[in-house]
């Protein structure tokens, strides 16, 4: 959130692969924990002079199958898994 309309152009994927490495850092990338923790430690990134902010949008259906697996996937967790 806090990019202007449309700012992507006509390649939306090269747009926010490139957004992504120059706000968070290609080594932050280059992690999936580390970049799920960049993302929520980091509130102030900016881009072109926008703050930018990332937050996590998952559909309803996805919210609902994952609220299914919830105790299984803490068990897992907890069992290093």
């Amino acid at each position: 959130m806090g990019l202007p309309e449309d700012v992507e152009g006509p390649l939306p994927s090269l747009f926010y692969s490139q957004l992504l490495v120059e706000v968070l850092g290609s080594q932050v990338l280059s992690s999936l924990p580390e970049l799920d923790r960049a993302h929520r430690s980091l509130s102030d990134l900016i881009y072109n002079g926008h703050r930018v902010r990332f937050y996590e949008d998952y559909s309803p259906d996805v919210v609902k199958s994952r609220a299914e697996f919830k105790a299984v996937m803490t068990e897992l967790y907890k069992r290093g898994y």
